[in-house]
């Protein structure tokens, strides 16, 4: 998270997603699928804001996605990967 950015609350986070977010990360990872990429790491796509709640933003989008999974890697950085 950027110094001086407060975090997004649960709640605008998942709004982002569902208004957002969802479309955006989805039509980069069909792009990044069809150049044979299986593991992205998400802060790459500029849309996603630096004070998103991590947490939030896995489980809304390991709840939509059923072949690729959200999670955090060892330095906390926002992973998706094929399942």
């Amino acid at each position: 998270m950027v110094k001086g950015f407060e975090k997004m609350s649960r709640k605008i986070s998942q709004q982002w997603y569902e208004t957002t977010g969802w479309k955006s990360i989805n039509n980069w990872l069909t792009e990044m699928a069809s150049r044979g990429i299986s593991k992205i790491y998400l802060q790459n796509l500029e849309v996603v804001p630096d004070c998103i709640d991590s947490s939030a933003l896995i489980q809304a989008f390991n709840q939509d996605s059923s072949t690729w999974e959200m999670m955090l890697d060892s330095e906390d950085d926002l992973v998706i990967r094929k399942k």
